[in-house]
């Protein structure tokens, strides 16, 4: 059979000979039928190749290779059920052919079946480790799976085998990207476009790396440079319209996904999915539940297009509708932590759901996906005098919003002599990251790596004290630290809520969102609650207005600033009697939703109009930027909180412009977190604990305009002596905490 693989075409000839004379002398002779299969295959004459391994099975049903190159036509033709059973057939009769376990780790892999996929190429490379194509194959598959540190490994070893196998090396530089390590990979893009500089797919790999840097004009510009010479290439117009979304720049991603609609060469279902993930960015509420919608009448089997419909729905105030969609979406990927973690974060904001119910699934959580391996747990060390702790925060979205900004006000105050920071970056890269890039002094990419890869990357970095920022958030990577991947964990921000983990030491907190000697228990899933002077460190936003006096004699204008999400039936009840009780009074509701949906604009003057407040009292509000919104809410006289999810750090910008928030604070810590930033400006009487006396609170504010006129202008000076904004003191407090979780985990150490 080998001079059948000659590339000598007098080999090939003089083999293809021979078999036709044993077929002459023997018709049905099981290994020259096979064998002049393969050679009509070579031939491309494949319904006479079909024919002869067919025969050759026919004639010897044991004939393992006839039946591994018959799955070979099948595959070639599309035929994948006829290929998998044709394969799986040879792998019974010949446990050891490499071929056939390689071939069908491609069709499992193709139809999304990993972990079998895996188990095949592996049984390949078992029976022939030099195997490139294999080696690469599971390279590939380890890299979907998000361990690239693995698949970095098996690119490299298809490549000693071959290395002229250009997938592997393509494969071998986005592995380098998503590890972070860009000079190495550009330097094999250079390489490998050197040696071919007309492969686009090189060129490809480089602008999905170089996006995941968050270098996203460079990523742009070599996209652009793709679509002039492949005008119909559906992959790259999708990755430009990802890297378009990352911008911001919603026109151009939504017009790129229009045109791919248009010419049809890819499922028309990703295409209008792409285009919903645009309208939800762009906050166009109404267009994206649509698009979503019908995506999903086109392929209703697409997780991710759930998981779309169903964070629309949520974000814009359809709390039951979208929590319900959630769940199917959990149902269907049910070993998805992330997602699990998604539920628990939406089941905050839902007020029919009891602590007790939220506390059960996050025992549930645990139960299902924490990686409690005693035998991976990270030592704790003694530190030689004068060597500072190894200090880690795995961090999710930076870009926006407060949590990011305390973030970056405790990095830029912490002392290096004390503290050695690392920073895991589990998003893409954006303008502020790529700023705190600059300044840490390791950052690692993570969010390509898979649970393992990250826990190994913590481990290998020996950190001392490792903080979570992001709990169950959107894009949370708790499970890299179930099994404790350092001696010392924490979690800070991530909405101030428990994680649940027996493996988190603690929970970074102040006096009022856990209150010493009150009804909350110091212990919350585990954790060890340390109280800090202040819940972050807060910084004024630049470019605020000055605080004006409200007019006289005007009407009361309450505020709603809280993101729709935060909105549901018992909050707009209470804000109706409000709003009855005091008929002269007007509701400026932040929407945050783009322009052009009107719809949800109109759909929540609905709402209150259903209880019974006339819409002409109602102001609806799209989207604004920094300083319009800041200028808008200096145009209130009290800003009406949500519950059971309040409005929390946001609170601190209506404060900043002299208008005070009335919440109502629960008995969990994320409930409080809007109490935790009033007790800051001394304004602790402006939080109640039950609806009726958060009702009257409001009602009362009427007659207290001279009060709220002298807190307008007393609220910054109150604000700029509080430890809040005393960034220094802050990360001196900050410091401390972690110095006494490393001290604690040091003598569980010396315990053990």
């Amino acid at each position: 059979m080998e001079q059948l693989q000659s590339t000598d075409a007098e080999i090939f000839r003089a083999a293809t000979e021979a078999l036709a004379q044993v077929l002459a002398a023997e018709p049905e002779h099981g290994l020259a039928l096979l064998g002049t299969g393969i050679a009509c295959a070579r031939r491309q004459e494949w319904d006479a190749a079909l024919e002869y391994f067919e025969r050759a099975i026919a004639a010897d049903p044991k004939l393992a290779p006839a039946h591994s190159n018959l799955g070979n036509l099948h595959r070639l033709a599309g035929r994948r059920k006829e290929a998998v059973a044709a394969y799986r057939q040879a792998i019974r009769l010949q446990p050891g052919l490499p071929d056939a376990h390689y071939n069908l780790s491609v069709l499992l892999g193709d139809e999304g079946l990993m972990k079998e996929a895996e188990e095949s190429v592996r049984r390949a490379l078992l029976f022939r480790p030099n195997y490139p194509e294999a080696h690469n194959n599971l390279g590939h598959l380890l890299l979907k799976s998000g361990k690239v540190e693995q698949a970095l490994s098996h690119f490299r070893q298809a490549l000693v085998w071959n290395p002229e196998l250009v997938p592997a090396r393509s494969n071998l530089i986005m592995a380098l990207y998503r590890l972070g390590r860009s000079v190495e990979a550009q330097a094999e893009v250079d390489r490998l476009l050197a040696e071919h500089p007309d492969d686009l797919q090189v060129l490809r790999v480089q602008a999905a790396g170089l996006a995941q840097q968050g270098r996203l004009d460079d990523a742009e510009a070599i996209n652009l440079k793709l679509m002039e010479l492949q005008p119909d290439a559906a992959d790259v117009q999708l990755n430009l319209g990802e890297v378009l979304l990352a911008r911001d720049d919603y026109e151009g991603a939504l017009a790129c996904y229009r045109e791919l609609l248009a010419k049809r060469n890819l499922p028309p279902a990703i295409a209008v999915g792409a285009m919903a993930n645009v309208m939800l960015a762009q906050g166009n509420y109404s267009t994206a539940r649509e698009l979503y919608q019908q995506a999903l009448m086109l392929d209703a089997r697409l997780p991710p297009l759930i998981l779309g419909l169903a964070r629309t729905l949520l974000e814009s105030g359809e709390l039951r509708h979208g929590l319900e969609t959630l769940r199917r979406v959990v149902q269907l990927m049910p070993s998805a932590a992330d997602i699990h973690s998604s539920l628990l974060h939406f089941l905050r904001f839902d007020p029919t759901c009891t602590r007790l119910e939220w506390r059960a699934e996050l025992a549930r959580w645990s139960e299902q996906h924490a990686r409690h391996g005693q035998e991976r747990q990270a030592p704790a060390r003694p530190k030689k005098e004068g060597e500072p702790l190894r200090l880690g925060f795995l961090a999710g979205d930076l870009e926006r919003g407060p949590e990011a900004v305390a973030f970056v006000a405790l990095i830029r105050e912490l002392d290096p002599a004390l503290t050695e920071v690392f920073i895991y970056h589990a998003a893409r890269a954006g303008t502020v990251a790529l700023d705190l890039q600059a300044r840490a002094t390791h950052w690692r990419p993570v969010a390509a790596l898979g649970t393992a890869d990250l826990a190994e990357q913590i481990r290998q970095d020996a950190i001392d004290v490792m903080v979570d920022l992001i709990g169950h958030g959107l894009g949370s990577r708790l499970q890299a630290l179930s099994e404790r991947s350092a001696p010392a964990q924490a979690s800070w921000l991530g909405s101030f809520a428990p994680t649940g983990l027996p493996t988190m030491d603690a929970r970074f907190s102040d006096a009022q969102l856990d209150p010493e000697g009150g009804t909350l228990t110091t212990e919350a899933g585990g954790e060890t609650v340390v109280r800090l002077p202040a819940p972050i460190s807060w910084r004024a936003p630049d470019q605020a207005p000055e605080v004006g006096a409200r007019p006289a004699g005007s009407a009361f204008r309450f505020g709603v600033v809280s993101p729709l999400l935060h909105i549901n039936a018992v909050v707009l009840d209470a804000w109706g009697e409000i709003l009855r009780t005091l008929p002269e009074s007007r509701l400026v509701w932040f929407s945050d939703t783009d322009k052009a949906d009107e719809a949800t604009r109109q759909h929540l003057t609905r709402l209150l109009l259903l209880r019974e407040v006339e819409a002409s009292r109602v102001e609806v509000l799209p989207k604004l930027d920094g300083v319009e919104h800041l200028a808008a809410i200096g145009g209130l006289d009290l800003v009406l909180d949500t519950f059971p999810q309040p409005l929390g750090l946001a609170a601190l910008d209506c404060l900043w412009m002299g208008v005070p928030v009335l919440t109502l604070a629960g008995a969990e810590s994320w409930q409080r977190v809007t109490l935790s930033v009033l007790a800051q400006a001394a304004m602790e009487d402006w939080a109640t604990s039950t609806r009726e006396a958060y009702v009257a609170r409001a009602i009362a504010a009427v007659e207290q305009r001279e009060e709220l006129a002298r807190l307008r202008t007393a609220l910054r000076a109150r604000l700029e002596a509080a430890p809040i904004m005393d960034a220094s003191g802050f990360a001196r407090a900050f410091e401390a905490a972690v110095a006494e979780l490393w001290a604690s985990a040091l003598e569980r150490a010396q315990d053990s």
